[in-house]
């Protein structure tokens, strides 16, 4: 199918923007970014981001076939491309995470280490997430998965829209009063976040082609408006209630990659961060964590003043960039293949 440019390149700047959260620690003796803008703590949102997108595109790949051949003939495939596609890299980091973090290990980890390996960490049984701590968007990806055929059935209706959009009220509603009234840590509440948000992202797919009957200079308004709403509510760190609406005008509205965004977002570069965006958000915390340790022993550790510690910034940037495109043509690349062989093998049986 016709790739969705402007998606792809989202998920680039996306993943970038969630690496920039982590990396920007290590700048606190050049300066400390969060006293002049919340933008890279609201930035937790593009997490947000990557599950609208993922309902959107797995809709604009999938849902048709499921109508067609029905659920059960396609949830099998659909789940063994998907696991394909982001367990690997997963093991792969959780390995790497347990290695680095051997001598703290003991028999009270062994639960979460099950939990990480099952994919289910994010299912409201850690209060705090550990080793490859990002993962825990992958597992509630996974659950997003599960639900995905009953998700695409319930798309049909002509109530869904009306639905996705109560979802989303509510549950983001309740994920903001239990984390900062309630005191409820936010890891046991992963779920009230992807999985209205990946609903959205499909209810979005059954809508954007009318989008599509606009004028482009309309669009191009939109996409801008919504470019800047998405700024302006990261830099107040508005709650991802009202956030996540914004993120929805920019799926809908690039979708067609039409209008002035659009343009801006097929630059080749963007299109490279895209790419790469899985293997960026999963191997940069690991990463940072192997370059410290080798920092440390080479250099000296921390970093306290101003030009090792951008040094070890950029060090650390282009480590991740580096290994992510290493990781995607050499590791995420053939094991998805192999898997989806294997998939189909069993089918076939």
């Amino acid at each position: 199918m016709k790739e969705i440019v402007s998606h792809t390149s989202m998920r680039g700047i996306a993943a970038f923007a969630v690496m920039m959260i982590h990396f920007k620690g290590i700048l606190l003796p050049v300066i400390e970014i969060d006293r002049h803008t919340a933008f890279l703590v609201a930035a937790v949102g593009f997490v947000d981001l990557f599950f609208m997108l993922s309902g959107f595109v797995l809709s604009y790949c999938y849902r048709k076939r499921f109508l067609a051949n029905g659920v059960r003939a396609e949830l099998w495939p659909f789940l063994v491309n998907r696991l394909g596609r982001i367990y690997p890299l997963h093991l792969l980091t959780l390995l790497i995470m347990a290695a680095l973090a051997r001598d703290q290990i003991e028999m009270a980890w062994i639960p979460v280490l099950a939990e990480n390996l099952l994919l289910i960490h994010a299912w409201g049984l850690q209060s705090v997430f550990v080793l490859n701590f990002p993962s825990w968007s992958i597992s509630v990806e996974w659950a997003a998965y599960l639900l995905f055929g009953l998700l695409v059935i319930l798309s049909v209706g002509r109530r869904f829209g009306a639905g996705c959009i109560v979802l989303v009220i509510m549950s983001y509603g309740a994920y903001w009063y239990l984390t900062s009234m309630a005191g409820v840590p936010w890891e046991r509440l992963s779920l009230l976040r992807g999985i209205p948000a990946f609903a959205l992202g499909i209810w979005a797919y059954t809508i954007y082609k009318r989008a599509d009957a606009l004028p482009v200079a309309i669009i191009s308004i939109l996409q801008i408006l919504g470019v800047v709403a998405v700024i302006l509510l990261m830099h107040l760190n508005a709650p991802l209630l009202f956030l996540v609406p914004a993120f929805a005008v920019l799926v809908i509205f690039t979708a067609t990659d039409r209008g002035v965004l659009a343009g801006f977002l097929s630059w080749r570069g963007f299109q490279l961060l895209g790419l790469l965006s899985y293997s960026i958000y999963m191997l940069h915390v690991p990463v940072w964590r192997i370059s410290a340790v080798f920092w440390g022993k080479f250099v000296g550790s921390p970093p306290l003043e101003p030009v090792p510690a951008v040094l070890f910034f950029l060090t650390c940037v282009a480590a991740t960039l580096g290994s992510a495109y290493l990781s995607y043509h050499l590791f995420e690349v053939p094991m998805r293949r192999l898997i989806r062989r294997a998939g189909r093998k069993r089918v076939a049986v």
